[in-house]
């Protein structure tokens, strides 16, 4: 039978210290805010995961609550979500990136937590690393997570008890959780260098439509701006073949943003190109 979703279990406990008891729109703001905090993860992760949040027992020892997570998704290739116990572990692993704010000299980035400008800690999970590379899902996200700060009930402290381990949240890490994440973004850099170089062609587009791919050391994608040499492909003055060599001024633009870095070619002028390797495609 074809298996139409994948749905898996983990179980997240919450023990608030003190009394056995809680107020019941306490428990009720928590449970609300825990639920919203969780479905914002993974709406922000993946699409087509789904979650909900069950509570499996109440117990006594403090006043002890245990969720369980259910994750229904639909398989697929590409996952950044693999099941629950990834949700949990990336709900607690950004109460602790807040945790980690203790120290005034620590940093969050985009790639990592850095401190007196050198990375300390990369971050582990993948839904954390893809939500917190983007801008706007990291701003959904944390939005949520201070809103469960906000519902953690004031006179208690409370301790979260994975799988994946303990997180104990006192005054000051609620103050923290509370408080909206100030990101330094990285400045964008843009470097140009312009060369002169003999490129061999793999991949002509005749039609000048688009890009055509050439290799240098390895294979690359490059925009064709000499306009002369665009009208000649056109009109076919030129007879071209995966193969052929053509000596260019070519444009490199590299820009890094962070640890992000991506590289464009540009074919300024085609300076020759060699007789002895063209062979015409029409």
């Amino acid at each position: 039978m074809l298996k139409i979703c994948d749905e898996n279990k983990e179980s997240i406990k919450f023990r608030f210290l003190g009394s056995n008891e809680i107020g019941a729109r306490e428990l009720s703001k928590f449970l609300e805010a825990t639920v919203s905090t969780f479905e914002k993860i993974v709406s922000n992760s993946e699409e087509e995961t789904y979650i909900k949040l069950n509570i499996s027992s109440v117990e006594k020892g403090g006043f002890l609550i245990v969720l369980t997570s259910i994750v229904t998704k639909i398989p697929k290739f590409f996952e950044t979500v693999k099941n629950s116990k990834e949700v949990i572990a990336t709900f607690k692993e950004c109460l602790e990136i807040k945790e980690k704010l203790k120290d005034k000299k620590v940093q969050v980035k985009g790639d990592g937590l850095y401190k007196d400008g050198v990375k300390i800690q990369n971050y582990y999970y993948k839904p954390t690393i893809y939500i917190m590379q983007d801008p706007e899902r990291r701003k959904e996200v944390d939005k949520a997570i201070c809103n469960f700060g906000e519902n953690l009930p004031s006179s208690r402290e409370l301790n979260i008890e994975t799988e994946m381990g303990n997180l104990e949240i006192n005054t000051e890490i609620k103050d923290l959780i509370k408080t909206p994440l100030v990101i330094e973004e990285e400045k964008e850099v843009i470097e140009k260098d312009i060369y002169i170089r003999t490129v061999t062609i793999k991949i002509p587009n005749l039609e000048m439509s688009g890009q055509w791919t050439v290799k240098t050391d390895h294979d690359i994608k490059v925009n064709i701006l000499d306009e002369n040499f665009k009208k000649k492909v056109l009109q076919r003055k030129f007879a071209f073949s995966s193969g052929q060599k053509i000596k260019v001024k070519i444009e490199e633009i590299r820009i890094t943003n962070g640890s992000k870095e991506t590289i464009h070619y540009n074919i300024m002028e085609v300076l020759e190109l060699e007789e002895n390797t063209q062979s015409a495609l029409f």
